[in-house]
């Protein structure tokens, strides 16, 4: 309940303005290539979950069968997490705008 309570209080902050997301080109490759990774480390842990309980009906860790249901659980997983980190930047931006816009007002 805490982590769900913070979660929402994370995004209020994301469309307020505050600082999340590095914009840079540096911190978009990073973004990227943390997608990848965290891609690649749900898809061994879904194939290896799917060995662990299936494995009498594979014939080893290089059956086709086994490597193409870890090959969908990746680009499935790296589609979703792309989405999630876009619609995060998406967000950021949205509130720097909204904060940059507030500030023009203000000023005389």
């Amino acid at each position: 309940m805490f982590d769900f309570l913070y979660s929402i209080l994370y995004v209020r902050g994301v469309f307020l303005g505050n600082p999340l997301v590095d914009d840079s080109r540096r911190g978009r490759r990073w973004m990227a290539l943390a997608a990848l990774a965290l891609s690649l480390v749900v898809a061994a842990g879904n194939g290896l979950q799917n060995y662990a309980d299936y494995g009498a009906q594979y014939t080893g860790l290089l059956d086709p069968h086994l490597l193409a249901a870890m090959a969908i659980s990746f680009l499935s997983s790296l589609v979703l997490i792309s989405a999630a980190l876009f619609l995060l930047c998406w967000c950021h931006r949205r509130g720097q705008h909204r904060l940059e816009r507030n500030l023009e007002e203000r000023e005389p």
